[in-house]
């Protein structure tokens, strides 16, 4: 008899609407913890008081390189960090992050260099959004039992 009422109560568990909101449920902390995440996390400060993302540094270092017509050095660790250097300054600051990163995102993420470092780190960001969530629409059309 308890296996039956437990097994019933599984079964109603995993189907919808309630495995739906359960995901919801699971998607909305996991925005909170990364957001959390990142409020917490040290900042780079650079000379004009400015805040610096590491990552976000070493797109925008590659992206710079490449509307500045300097692509054939996309990969030349010196220039980076010469490049990251004035963008950031001296002051509090021991490392740099490398652009590993394929060539086409550079030249992607070029069109957004006239806007300058935070703008297109904005941009960046909110495209990463938008992305996330048109591929989630277009996975709903596949996965229709999960609506």
């Amino acid at each position: 008899m308890a296996t039956h009422l437990l097994r019933n109560a599984f079964d109603k568990l995993t189907r919808p609407p309630l495995v739906t909101l359960t995901a919801g449920l699971i998607v909305v902390l996991c925005l909170a913890l990364v957001f959390t995440h990142l409020l917490n996390l040290p900042a780079l400060q650079g000379s004009g008081g400015h805040t610096y993302t590491g990552d976000y540094l070493a797109f925008y270092s590659g992206a710079s390189l490449v509307e500045s017509g300097a692509g054939t050095e996309l990969y030349d660790l010196n220039q980076q960090q010469q490049l990251q250097r004035s963008l950031v300054g001296d002051q509090g600051w021991d490392g740099w992050h490398a652009y590993i990163n394929p060539p086409a995102l550079a030249v992607l993420l070029s069109l957004t260099d006239p806007l300058g470092f935070h703008a297109s780190f904005y941009a960046f960001n909110i495209l990463c959004v938008l992305l996330f969530f048109g591929a989630a629409v277009r996975l709903k059309r596949h996965l229709p039992n999960l609506t």
